[in-house]
């Protein structure tokens, strides 16, 4: 008979992003080639100046910075089509970033945590549009104002922070909500993997709001 391992503490879950260690930067701010989201970035990367007096460094997506897997903490902006770094991201799960979600206008501020085991996180300041991703660094940057300095130097911890685009629609009622993959024979009632379970956690995921993950 095989007996269960009893555990007595939970192992580290990374739940805290360093911006900054030791008077040097600890994170970096990853966005496309060709200079878009320049100025979202130039925000969030003044934010944490204006709190540390570091300025982090801003690398493109085809750097050795913005690869995947990760080796250090980054803050990335964009969405799957836009941000190479997001795109493998999402093509392993890790991520719904992309022309769809959240929409138009809106924005996903997002930590991801220790995705590849090795410590490091990845904080989202992600939209469908320009000024989804606009609206997603102006959230981060107050978000930076408030950071926690518990333990050394300022640092986020887990963030949810979502604004659902323009169309963008998740009911409060489950029989009213709409599946991804809706088939002509059956609609959404919940075949294919989708269930009350299933679409309660799907619904958490796009908005954040816990009364589905309490549901």
């Amino acid at each position: 008979m095989r007996i269960p391992p009893v555990y007595t503490e939970l192992k580290d879950l990374n739940l805290d992003t360093e911006l900054v260690r030791n008077g040097k930067p600890n994170v970096t701010i990853v966005v496309p080639e060709g200079g878009v989201y320049a100025g979202p970035a130039e925000r969030i990367q003044a934010a944490i100046h204006a709190r540390t007096g570091v300025r982090v460094p801003v690398e493109v997506d085809t750097s050795a910075e913005g690869a995947v897997p990760i080796s250090g903490h980054m803050i990335v902006l964009g969405n799957r089509s836009t941000s190479r770094t997001i795109e493998t991201l999402y093509n392993l799960y890790y991520t719904l970033l992309d022309l769809r979600y959240p929409g138009p206008g809106g924005y996903e501020v997002r930590s991801l945590h220790n995705p590849f085991g090795n410590g490091h996180n990845v904080i989202f300041a992600g939209g469908s549009d320009e000024g989804g991703v606009a609206a997603a660094a102006d959230v981060l940057a107050g978000k930076v104002s408030d950071a926690n300095e518990e333990g050394g130097g300022p640092s986020l911890g887990w963030l949810m922070e979502i604004e659902l685009g323009r169309g963008i629609q998740v009911p409060d009622d489950i029989r009213e909500f709409e599946t991804w993959e809706a088939s002509a024979g059956y609609g959404s009632v919940g075949y294919f993997g989708w269930n009350s379970i299933s679409k309660r956690m799907a619904m958490y995921y796009m908005t954040g709001d816990p009364f589905h993950a309490r549901e």
